[in-house]
């Protein structure tokens, strides 16, 4: 059978990834020392195309996926798998990126009532080469939700002031693994208040005067994270972002930043 992938290319040039992305996969992995999750991934995985090469063979990410019945996906299992995707798809370079939801079981402050509170992660690992030297790379992060309470509107205001909802996102590198639940715990730490999947009126007011009692910025939050994250010598890159819902205007107050320790 004609195989069109290697026919002569019409436009000579290389392309930086072609891949397939959406690609819905299970993985199990470690959240904690004591928690292991099981979830639906969403996979990219590409590979870089040279100029010669009119397309590849897409179908091979899939075998190599599924061949591939990992335990528990973290940096030392996904090596070997972007290994075997240069091997067998003969790219120039290997991108993966996955991401997924997982859950940890959260207590309520005062009631002490249990559930499962949800979270987002991401995982990107690249395999290239520079001066014929391999170069693997490695990174994870978090997505959690919090309460964060204007410190302007408390200052100018006689009682009360208003809420965000925050969206926190912390991305970083490390020399020695970093469980998901960590990096959701210190997101928490550093907003006003943690909210909770269940609460009760006892709850609702211990909350409520966390809150108060620690206003926040946007930029004061990612500001936190930064000065934990400076301290923490586990950690050799690192970017936060984070993203309050403003209550009182109609689009989102925001703040990030990028910042490089030293390589591992």
């Amino acid at each position: 059978m004609i195989d069109i992938h290697n026919s002569k290319i019409d436009i000579s040039i290389g392309l930086d990834k072609a891949g397939f992305v959406n690609i819905k996969h299970p993985i199990s992995l470690s959240v904690s020392d004591s928690e292991i999750t099981n979830t639906i991934a969403t996979f990219d995985l590409c590979v870089g195309v040279d100029s010669k090469t009119k397309g590849i063979s897409m179908s091979r990410f899939i075998s190599i996926l599924n061949n591939n019945q990992v335990i528990n996906w973290n940096e030392g299992t996904i090596y070997p798998i972007l290994k075997e995707i240069e091997k067998e798809v003969k790219g120039i370079g290997v991108f993966y990126k996955v991401n997924f939801d997982f859950m940890i079981e959260r207590e309520a402050p005062i009631s002490k009532q249990k559930a499962f509170m949800p979270y987002s992660a991401t995982i990107e690992a690249s395999l290239k080469y520079k001066d014929n030297q391999e170069i693997y790379d490695y990174k994870y992060g978090v997505t959690a939700v919090g309460k964060t309470l204007c410190p302007c509107s408390k200052a100018i205001s006689d009682y009360s002031a208003h809420n965000q909802r925050s969206f926190v996102t912390v991305n970083l590198r490390s020399n020695k693994p970093i469980f998901l639940k960590e990096i959701a715990d210190l997101i928490e730490s550093e907003v006003s208040s943690p909210i909770y999947p269940i609460v009760k009126r006892v709850d609702e007011k211990y909350m409520t005067e966390l809150a108060y009692d620690k206003p926040k910025f946007a930029e004061d939050v990612a500001r936190g994270i930064y000065a934990r994250l400076m301290d923490d010598k586990r950690v050799t890159y690192f970017y936060v972002s984070s993203r309050a819902e403003d209550s009182i205007l109609p689009y989102d107050a925001y703040a990030e930043l990028e910042i490089y320790k030293y390589t591992n």
